[in-house]
């Protein structure tokens, strides 16, 4: 076994050439005939194999996709026109509460009115929507660590 002109030309020794040879044969990581000590390709895949079941448990968690919705759901109150109305007193008098759900199209924003009995369900497809982008998040976060475990770097 030839081992390159590098710095590990320190670890050239019979002892520790003979561990290297041991290492080699149960595929333990050696890097240009320096020996590591650790079986770096066996960790790498136990590391990517956790990272992969933490993006299953993501996945498994994620909405229906037929129960989304893109926006914002708001409750207001409101002031009527009428001038001897109480609403215009105190805001505990306002009119409401009027349900919406606001989002952006084309560079406008859209309103689009919520009727009373479809409150819940509607808030709930909004925030189905938001537990759907912070899944796609963890799951980018995640691949982003599998492909620096797989290019080397520690964090």
């Amino acid at each position: 076994m030839i081992i390159p002109p590098h710095f590990c030309q320190v670890f050239r020794n019979p002892l520790i050439e003979a561990g290297f040879r041991h290492f080699e044969k149960n595929k333990t990581s050696v890097d240009n005939g320096c020996f590591s000590g650790y079986k770096e390709d066996e960790m790498t895949e136990r590391k990517t194999e956790k990272l992969n079941r933490e993006k299953q448990e993501v996945i498994k968690e994620l909405p229906p996709l037929d129960k989304l919705m893109r926006g914002t759901f708001i409750e207001s109150y409101l002031e009527c026109i009428r001038a001897g109305c109480k609403c215009h007193k105190a805001k505990k008098y306002r009119h409401g509460p009027y349900y919406r759900v606001s989002y952006g199209k084309d560079g406008r924003m859209h309103h689009v009115y919520v009727p009373v009995k479809m409150k819940e369900e509607v808030k709930g497809w909004t925030d189905n929507y938001n537990k759907l982008w912070e899944a796609i998040e963890k799951i980018s976060a995640l691949n982003v660590k599998i492909l620096r475990l797989h290019n080397g770097r520690k964090k």
